[in-house]
């Protein structure tokens, strides 16, 4: 019963995979909280909005037995809903960010409501759902001091405000925020990203001026931090509505700060300037349609998939799709239709040239990319001539890439040289790529791949190409 790697901080309990499905062991504190939150309908009802993954108390006695066996000194265990796959803050959009941001404030609301608490607020406690937060660290919940505050608001800048804050204000992107910093960046730190005047401007007065002015005093030992007051015969001090007014600020806060984030992605035209005409794309969409449907593919990862058009296409086809694009407003602009129109489809912020590493505690906390993704079928469309330009990734390194990821199925579209978009991104560069054809392609996929079917797109000169990989 391996424990997942990134579940070890919370003493209060941990979470671990047992027959492919997915526990988490609560200690004698945990389990009174939750029973009663079950008890009371709050967990059930937080489940069916959709704010909670799905969970449920393990109650058959025989489990209970093996739960107990393998992980001893445990009050109770719980059974969530297996989620895939799982995403992380650097992989973000600002939108998604944003949007787990206000759901831990709406669910740290409700608690302060009931007496409770969140007692972490990072980033990492949020999963999404085709196309909605949804929270998953039931162990966060506990019973505070003092409910008039919230002592865990410092970490929740930390990983939600700050960073949208610098995006806004700043141009920073969330993969360089989130990865060298496992927690977010400190006060003093994202202070120092401003300018005086713009530290005690009335938009940032609050939540960077005033914290980053007190940040420096208590380092320089002038005043000393804040602690949690004891709580008085168990029960919390102060009242939540004084805690809430904060809560509320900060949820309009950052609902305003993502809408001043309007996306414009960088090949958001690309069907306006490369070969496809009218024709070429209804040609194009019908066979990666039949394509798919051949394949018969459950997941499938859908690599620079730019709005998403094709990763809609393959979640009309049956299959759960991962789409990954570099380009955060293309990835964006997914996630706002997405939310409008939901489907079995998983956006992410992904170089596929430079994927997510491993990081955190001996570098398994936070999975690499690499092994997360494991779909039946690898979609790579209008794609392989920025590897071999844009990436300088030779056709044998993008072939292995594709097989690395591709559990069954890669549709591949081949672009030549003399295509519009080929020839535009070679335009100041040296020619190296003459020997870049289509037999040349299958030669070097057909070391790891079967050729399958290989069909034109009308009115275009790149050709579909669909492989099974080689046992």
């Amino acid at each position: 019963m391996p424990r997942i790697s990134g579940s070890f901080r919370d003493p209060s309990g941990y979470v671990f995979q047992h027959q492919n499905r997915i526990f988490r062991s609560l200690d004698a504190s945990a389990n009174e909280i939750l029973r009663t939150l079950e008890q009371q309908g709050h967990l059930a009802r937080w489940i069916q909005d959709g704010l909670v993954v799905g969970t449920r108390f393990v109650a058959d006695d025989a489990l209970l037995g093996e739960l107990h066996a393998a992980h001893p000194g445990f009050a109770a265990f719980l059974e969530h809903d297996r989620l895939d796959p799982i995403t992380y803050p650097y992989e973000w959009s600002a939108g998604m960010l944003a949007d787990a941001g206000r759901l831990t404030l709406r669910l740290q609301m409700e608690l302060a409501a009931l007496g409770l608490s969140l007692k972490d607020a990072t980033a990492y406690n949020i999963q999404f759902v085709n196309g909605r937060p949804i929270f998953i660290d039931l162990t966060s919940i506990e019973k505070p001091a003092r409910l008039d505050l919230w002592f865990a608001l410092g970490q929740f800048n930390r990983m939600f405000l700050y960073p949208l804050l610098l995006s806004r204000h700043a141009g920073w992107d969330l993969r360089s925020y989130f990865l060298a910093n496992l927690d977010g960046r400190t006060t003093l730190q994202v202070g120092q990203a401003f300018s005086f005047r713009q530290r005690w401007s009335p938009s940032l007065l609050l939540d960077i001026g005033i914290p980053f002015a007190l940040e420096r005093k208590v380092k320089a030992g002038k005043v000393g931090a804040p602690r949690s007051a004891p709580a008085q015969d168990g029960r919390a001090t102060g009242r939540a509505d004084v805690q809430n007014i904060t809560l509320k600020r900060l949820d309009r806060k950052i609902k305003a700060l993502v809408e001043k984030l309007a996306p414009e992605t960088v090949w958001g035209d690309y069907t306006q300037i490369c070969s496809y005409d009218e024709t070429a794309e209804a040609s194009k969409k019908h066979l990666v349609r039949t394509f798919i449907e051949q394949a018969r593919a459950g997941s499938v990862l859908d690599i620079g998939c730019n709005t998403g058009d094709y990763s809609r296409i393959a979640a009309a086809c049956g299959a759960r799709v991962l789409a990954t694009d570099f380009d955060t407003s293309a990835i964006e602009q997914m996630y706002q239709r997405l939310k409008q129109e939901p489907r079995p489809i998983t956006p992410m912020v992904v170089d596929i040239a430079n994927p997510s590493p491993g990081i955190g505690y001996m570098n398994t906390e936070r999975l690499p990319f690499l092994a997360r993704a494991k779909p039946d079928c690898v979609l790579a469309l209008a794609l392989i001539h920025h590897l071999l330009v844009g990436a300088n990734l030779p056709m044998a390194s993008i072939r292995d890439l594709f097989a690395s990821l591709a559990q069954r199925h890669l549709i591949l579209e081949f672009v030549p040289t003399d295509d519009v978009m080929f020839r535009r991104l070679i335009e100041f560069r040296v020619n190296l790529f003459e020997h870049v054809t289509l037999d040349f392609c299958k030669q070097v996929f057909g070391e790891a791949f079967t050729l399958v079917r290989e069909e034109a797109i009308q009115n275009s000169p790149r050709t579909l190409l669909l492989f099974e990989k080689r046992r």
